[in-house]
C-alpha cells in the first residue's frame, strides 16, 4: 500500500492507494489556507493522480488575497470509497464541500462511504452498497438532480447497511418541482435521522428506527412498501406529512410468499403516524411497542395485529375494510370513522370519543363502547360489547352484552336491540339506585332470545320489594329470554341464578315506558337445622327433600312453584 502526499497549504487529501488500482479508500477534503490558482492547480495534479475529476466552480469572481468566497465545488468521482466532510470556516469565512456528485452508477465493494458535517454528495444511477454507508450528524445524502430534466430514479442495491447517525436523506427538486425516486432493493437502512422530499419511496428491505429515544423520521414521501417499517431497540419511527390534508402515504404491497408489507413497534418502540394514509399490509407492535396516531391518518383494507392509538384531537378516517386483530384505542377527543372495520380481539372508544362507521362488525374479543358509536349496523356476532356510552344503531347481539364497564352502568341505544338465540345479556345488580345495576335505555323496539345471566355484586342481597327495570325500549318487545320464558301466558317467566331467583316480567310499564323488569327476588334455600345434623352425620340419603319452597304472588298473578 502506497500513502499520498499531504499538501498542507492546500486542499488536503489523505489516504492509502491500492497499487495499480488507484482507488482512494479514504478522502478528506478541508481547506487550510486560501485557495489560488497555485494551489489549485497541485490540488488537480493530486487528484489526477487518484483518478479523479474536478471543476472549480465559485459563487462569484475567483478568490484573492483581499477575500475568500464560500467554496462551492463540484466533484465527480470515478470512485469507489470516500469521506465527505463538513468545514468550518477559514479566515472569518465559511468554507464547505458541496453537490459532490457521483457517476451515473457508483459501486461500493468492501468500502465505505460516511458523511459528516455540512458535506453534500449527490447520487444519480445505481448505488451497488457492497460496503457501508454512514450519514454522521448534519451530513446529507443527496438523491436526484437539480436540472430541468425529469426526476431520475435512484436504486440502492447491493445489500450493505445504510446507517444514519443523525444525517439526512435528501430528494434533490428540479427546476420543474419535481422530486426523484429512491429504490431501496436489499439495503437495511436504519439510526435516526431523517429521509425527505422524495416524490416516492420504493422499500423493498428494511428501514429501522433502532436507536433508543431517538427518531427517524420520513417526510412529505410516498412510500410503496413490500419490507417493513419499523421501530426496534426503543427507537422511534415517525411516518409524517407536512402538507395540507394526508401528504404522506404508505402502500403495503404483497412481497414474496403473497404476505404484504407490513409497519412494526417492536418491544419498547413507537411508531407515530401523522398526515399519512396506510394502504393494504399490515399494521403490528411486539410487546409494550405501540403506534401512535399522532395526527390525522387514514387507513384502507389493512390488518392490525398490535396496539393502534387514536390521538386526542385527531381522527383516523377507514376506507375499504380494516380487520383488528389487535388494540384500537379511542381516547377522549379522539374521533375514529368512515367505513368498514371488523373487530376480532379489542376496541376502547373512552367516554367523550366519537366512533362513526358505516358498518362494525365484531366476530370476537371485546369492544368498549363510554363514548358515542354510531353506525348502521353494530352486528356483534361474538366476544363482549360493554360500556356506558350511546350506541346509535341497530344492534344484533349473537355474542355477550354487558351494560357497564368495570361495575354496573347504564348505556344507551338510539335505534333497536335485537338478541339472537346464541347471544347473552349480563345484568349486574349491587343496589337499587341508578347506576347501581345494569340498565340499558332503548329508543326504538327490542326483540329477544337467547341467555339472560344476572350477578349480584358489591355484596348486595336484593329483597322481594325491590324491581329493576334492566330494558326500556320505546317501542316494546317482541320474545322472551331462553332461561326465562313465561310458562303460560300472562305469568312472568323465572330465572335461577347462583344468588337466588327473580321473576322476569315482559312489556310491563315502568315510568311510562314498556319494560323488561326483575321482582319478587328469591334467594336461595338454606337447609333446615335437621338437615344440616343429618348431612354432618352421614345419615341423611340422597334422595331425601331439603327444606320447604316460599310461594309468591305478583301483580294477582298466579303463584310460582
Amino acid at each position: 500500500m502506497k500513502r499520498m502526499r499531504a499538501i498542507e497549504d492546500t486542499g488536503q487529501f489523505k489516504g492509502e492507494t491500492q497499487t495499480g488500482e488507484g482507488k482512494i479508500i479514504e478522502t478528506t477534503f478541508k481547506t487550510t489556507r486560501r485557495f489560488n490558482d497555485h494551489y489549485a492547480a497541485e490540488s488537480r495534479r493530486l487528484l489526477n493522480r487518484a483518478g479523479l475529476e474536478k471543476e472549480d466552480r465559485y459563487a462569484g469572481s475567483p478568490p484573492d488575497a483581499a477575500s475568500e468566497p464560500n467554496r462551492k465545488g463540484q466533484w465527480t468521482l470515478a470512485l469507489a470509497l470516500w469521506l465527505v466532510t463538513g468545514l468550518a470556516g477559514v479566515n472569518g469565512y465559511a468554507q464547505r464541500v458541496k453537490n459532490l456528485t457521483t457517476p451515473p452508477n457508483v459501486t461500493l465493494t468492501n468500502s465505505k462511504l460516511t458523511v459528516t458535517g455540512d458535506g453534500f454528495p449527490t447520487f444519480t444511477g445505481t448505488i451497488t452498497n457492497g460496503g457501508s454507508i454512514t450519514l454522521n450528524g448534519g451530513g446529507v445524502l443527496q438523491i436526484g438532480k437539480g436540472g430541468p430534466e425529469l426526476p431520475p430514479t435512484i436504486t440502492l442495491t447491493g445489500g450493505g447497511p445504510v446507517t444514519l447517525a443523525g444525517g439526512t436523506i435528501l430528494g434533490v427538486q428540479n427546476t420543474a418541482g419535481n422530486y426523484p425516486r429512491l429504490i431501496n432493493v436489499n439495503n437495511a437502512i436504519s439510526g435516526r435521522g431523517t429521509i425527505s422530499t422524495l416524490s416516492s419511496l420504493d422499500n423493498r428491505a428494511t428501514i429501522n428506527a433502532n436507536v433508543a429515544s431517538s427518531t427517524l423520521t420520513i417526510t412529505d414521501v410516498h412510500i410503496t412498501n413490500s419490507g417493513t417499517l419499523q421501530a426496534s431497540g426503543g427507537g422511534i419511527l415517525t411516518l409524517a406529512g407536512t402538507g395540507v390534508g394526508l401528504s404522506s402515504s404508505v402502500t403495503n404491497t404483497p412481497r414474496a410468499g403473497g404476505q404484504g408489507g407490513s409497519i412494526l413497534a417492536g418491544n419498547g418502540s413507537t411508531v407515530n403516524l401523522s398526515k399519512v394514509s396506510v394502504t393494504g399490509g399490515f399494521l403490528d407492535t411486539a410487546g409494550t411497542g405501540v403506534m401512535n396516531a399522532t395526527g390525522d391518518v387514514g387507513l384502507s383494507n389493512l390488518t392490525i395485529n398490535g396496539s393502534y392509538n387514536v390521538g386526542a384531537g385527531t381522527t383516523t378516517g377507514i376506507t375499504g375494510r380494516v380487520r383488528n386483530n389487535g388494540t384500537i384505542a379511542v381516547p377522549r377527543g379522539g374521533t375514529l370513522k368512515g367505513a368498514s372495520l371488523i373487530n376480532g380481539n379489542k376496541v376502547e372508544a373512552a367516554a367523550g370519543s366519537t366512533v362513526t362507521l358505516s358498518d362494525f362488525n365484531q366476530t370476537g374479543g371485546t369492544t368498549l363502547a363510554d363514548g358515542s358509536f354510531q353506525s348502521p349496523r353494530i352486528d356483534v356476532r361474538g366476544g363482549l360489547l360493554t360500556g356506558t356510552g350511546t350506541l346509535t344503531g341497530a344492534v344484533t347481539v349473537a355474542g355477550t352484552f354487558k351494560p357497564g364497564d368495570s361495575g354496573p352502568g347504564v348505556i344507551t341505544i338510539v335505534g333497536r336491540y335485537d338478541q339472537m338465540a346464541t347471544g347473552r345479556l349480563d345484568e349486574e345488580l349491587g343496589g337499587t339506585g341508578v347506576f347501581q345495576f345494569s340498565q340499558t335505555l332503548i329508543t326504538g323496539s327490542s326483540s329477544l332470545d337467547g341467555l339472560l345471566k344476572v350477578s349480584l355484586v358489591h355484596g348486595f342481597v336484593p329483597t322481594s320489594s325491590d324491581i329493576f327495570p334492566i330494558l326500556e325500549a320505546s317501542d316494546g318487545f317482541a320474545g322472551f329470554f331462553s332461561d326465562a320464558r313465561p310458562a303460560a301466558l300472562g305469568q312472568p317467566g323465572l330465572l335461577h341464578f347462583a344468588g337466588g331467583m327473580f321473576d322476569v316480567n315482559y312489556n310491563v310499564l315502568f315510568d311510562g315506558s314498556p319494560a323488561v323488569t326483575l321482582s319478587n327476588f328469591t334467594p336461595v334455600a338454606a337447609p333446615e337445622p335437621s338437615s344440616l345434623f343429618l348431612l354432618g352425620s352421614g345419615l341423611l340419603g340422597a334422595g331425601t327433600i331439603v327444606g320447604p319452597r316460599r310461594l309468591r304472588k305478583l301483580n294477582g298473578d298466579t303463584p310460582r312453584s
